[in-house]
């Protein structure tokens, strides 16, 4: 999966959308290899996707998926998610709830991610 593919993903979910999702079965002139969902309403999953090189050392390219807003004990904590490659690529509306790894703020207000 090409971080390009996974970037047209996160903009067809609709992740950052403070309304209902628009979903990835919607007609549209390009068609996405994966998409990844929010772990919460407004937590701007997908502010920015980059690639994470091959973290794991198994041939595949990792993406890092930030979410400035995500709520843990504290408010706008903020998480980025590793989302490691797999050999038959990512699946679609896949949830960011369960990545491999994840870094979140540690304290209220930190959003991280943001940058």
């Amino acid at each position: 999966m090409s971080v390009r593919a996974a970037l047209f993903a996160l903009a067809v979910a609709g992740l950052a959308s403070p309304g209902p999702p628009a979903r990835a079965d919607v007609p549209l002139p390009l068609a996405a290899d994966a998409s990844f969902l929010g772990g919460g309403a407004n937590d701007l999953a997908g502010h920015w996707v980059a690639s994470a090189g091959d973290v794991d050392g198994d041939g595949l390219d990792d993406l890092r998926v930030a979410a400035p807003w995500a709520d843990g004990p504290d408010a706008d904590l903020g998480r980025v998610y590793l989302v490691l490659g797999r050999p038959g690529g990512c699946n679609m509306e896949q949830p960011l709830s369960s990545p491999e790894i994840t870094f979140e703020g540690e304290a209220a207000s930190d959003q991280l991610g943001w940058e």
